[in-house]
């Protein structure tokens, strides 16, 4: 889902409607009455030739910009989690239309500053499909949120600590489910999956610090499922899937593992990363 680098030069990873991989409601642009969709690209780029060497890579992805800027939001509380504390790992093929992301949520607090830890428990993004917007380089998609059946994201606030240490016993429990059907392949275990609403705006850009491409998105994702209980709610079970959202600014990069067949060591090597065009 990226498109090739070599007129990239700006980046936004926009709006969370990411998922992956990208926007609702976005109109491709066209070509000759063909819609551009955008390929994930990995791999090497030669700016002489202008040549690609495509390379099945390792993703990384952190949280980038202000805090404020990258948020969770349901039942009216606004979880933010340190830069530091995110990141997003998964792999690419070298050229793919679909790409899973497993993230990683330390260091968090809720708006009224109590501390909280989130559980993955399984639970992925899906990013898929990107279609290309008026600006170059600039794709947008749709997230899908994965979980082994029955699992969720769980969300527990405590009554008081840090960030890193909590105390106070749990106040709050809120679960982010997926809640589309099942689906199961051979022996894995059977998941469910849901298509969120809202959308991920992808844009390929070259990194100043490593002359590498990678590429940047913007995630708005809404319509989140979640239930929440506990003394916040003074024991009752509740419900929603309105006004929830999932805001957040990411930088996805790639790597290599070239060490030597047969040894233990990793040996990772930077890699480019970007959207190209395909149409349909």
């Amino acid at each position: 889902m990226f498109r090739n680098l070599k007129a990239l030069g700006l980046l936004v990873f926009a709006a969370l409607a990411i998922s992956a991989t990208f926007a609702a409601g976005a109109q491709g642009q066209t070509h000759e009455e063909t819609t551009l969709f955008g390929t994930l690209t990995s791999g090497t780029t030669n700016s002489t030739t202008t040549t690609a060497h495509h390379e099945k890579v390792d993703l990384h992805g952190k949280q980038i910009g202000n805090i404020e800027e990258n948020f969770f939001e349901a039942f009216g509380t606004k979880i933010h989690c340190e830069n530091s504390g995110v990141t997003y790992t998964g792999t690419a093929t070298g050229t793919t239309t679909e790409v899973t992301l497993t993230p990683t949520y330390k260091d968090c607090t809720t708006g009224t500053n109590l501390a909280m830890t989130v559980t993955m428990n399984g639970c992925q993004f899906v990013f898929t499909h990107p279609e290309t917007l008026e600006a170059p380089s600039t794709y947008t998609g749709k997230v899908t949120l994965t979980c082994p059946h029955e699992d969720s994201i769980d969300i527990e606030v405590y009554g008081s600590g840090g960030p890193t240490s909590h105390s106070g016993g749990i106040l709050c429990t809120i679960r982010v489910h997926a809640t589309g059907g099942t689906t199961q392949t051979g022996e894995e275990t059977a998941h469910s999956a849901q298509e969120l609403g809202g959308h991920v705006v992808y844009h390929s850009e070259v990194n100043e610090a490593t002359g590498r491409h990678d590429v940047r998105a913007t995630a708005t994702i809404t319509g989140i499922s979640a239930t929440r209980q506990g003394l916040c709610t003074f024991g009752l079970h509740q419900t929603t899937s309105e006004n929830t959202s999932f805001v957040s600014k990411i930088t996805l990069t790639a790597t290599r593992d070239v060490a030597p067949e047969g040894t233990e060591a990793e040996t990772e090597e930077p890699r480019d990363l970007w959207l190209s065009d395909i149409q349909e």
